[in-house]
């Protein structure tokens, strides 16, 4: 038995490293694209997932060619070994064409779409790819599984994975004065936000506070120098630790939207989610998402939980603006607030279990 499986940013790193290590405890061979959590966990890791990591529409064309070529090798070497299983994880604009060129050579084993694209949200036309090319959908969030199922989409769903991942801890240290700044483990995420959140960083170190900025390992080698590099001649610090525990020894986190904004409110910690992108990108995000929030936690609870800041916006300035209020009401006795809607959060995600049930679901299928 065996399962091919792809993923191409940290986020899904992670989710596929867990499952990895449950399908492999069932004796099934785990092989195909991953990053340092998949290697980790025992698959064969033929491709590094970096090879994916392009931010937004316009960086996307200009990788198009080469992404096109990886494509294609994925597909000769599924076809080659002929698994029973095709697990994608997440990275929609790489795995749809990835799904349809496996089924136009003749694929004919389980295709899954873990963390299948957000189309609740946006662009709801590729619900019909995902009904026409793949056997199973397992999704992050109850109203996601609620939308495939209205739309014909095989899903099964129990509760978010990191409510098995992520604990909350107690209530942020206000006198140690920690503060994490999470630019983005994507390096054009990194690079369009890192001066902003460092200018901010310089100001709230003047005011007393401790900034320290994260760092992952899962990014290329040659941004996370360049990160390195500014930083220290800023003498701002960094850490290469796991973002939740470098935000469980903050009181607040400065955060680039995605996955790290759920990790935050299950962890427990206020803060502020800012997002830069290509102009044409915001454009069409602004055209196409069905949502006034980026950010999954006020998706989740439909108000704003964490304050946004886009484009612009996005400033050492403009950042203090913001920042700056909340850490004084954190002080002045304002945490009940936040612990209220952390609570609530974390309710509506679901129920322990997620990486048992996809396990269980992928391992029946490579049987």
């Amino acid at each position: 038995m065996s399962v091919f499986v792809s993923c191409g940013e940290a986020s899904g790193d992670m989710y596929l490293g867990e499952l990895t290590e449950r399908l492999l405890e069932r004796g099934i061979r785990v092989f195909g694209m991953g990053g340092p959590r998949v290697l980790g966990a025992g698959a064969q890791v033929l491709w590094d997932m970096r090879e994916l990591q392009v931010v937004g529409f316009t960086e996307a064309l200009g990788a198009l060619p080469r992404l096109i070529r990886l494509r294609d090798a994925l597909v000769r070497h599924v076809m080659e070994s002929r698994p029973r299983c095709v697990v994608l994880t997440d990275s929609p604009d790489f795995h749809l064409p990835l799904a349809r060129k496996l089924r136009s050579v003749g694929y004919r084993g389980s295709i899954v779409s873990l963390v299948p694209p957000a189309v609740w949200i946006w662009r709801r036309g590729r619900v019909r790819v995902l009904r026409e090319l793949f056997d199973l959908c397992l999704p992050l969030f109850p109203f996601e599984h609620r939308f495939l199922l209205e739309n014909g989409c095989r899903s099964f769903f129990v509760g978010h994975p990191l409510l098995e991942t992520v604990e909350a801890v107690d209530m942020p240290d206000l006198s140690g004065g920690v503060v994490a700044f999470m630019p983005g483990s994507r390096p054009g995420e990194l690079r369009r936000h890192l001066m902003p959140f460092a200018e901010a960083a310089v100001g709230l170190r003047e005011m007393g506070y401790r900034p320290v900025f994260s760092v992952p390992g899962s990014m290329p080698e040659a941004d996370a120098v360049w990160a390195r590099g500014v930083l220290e001649g800023m003498s701002l610090p960094w850490s290469s630790e796991r973002g939740v525990d470098l935000m469980g020894r903050s009181c607040f986190v400065v955060m680039a939207s995605g996955t790290v904004s759920l990790e935050a409110m299950l962890v427990g910690r206020p803060g502020v989610v800012a997002y830069r992108t290509g102009f044409i990108t915001m454009l069409l995000a602004r055209l196409l998402v069905r949502s006034r929030w980026c950010s999954l936690p006020n998706i989740l609870l439909g108000r704003e939980v964490y304050p946004e800041l886009l484009q612009g916006d996005v400033s050492g300035e403009g950042l203090l603006r913001v920042l700056l209020p909340l850490l004084k009401g954190l002080l002045e006795g304002g945490w009940s607030r936040w612990a209220q809607a952390f609570l609530e959060g974390r309710k509506a995600l679901g129920e322990r279990g997620a990486f048992g049930l996809w396990a269980d679901l992928v391992a029946e299928r490579a049987a």
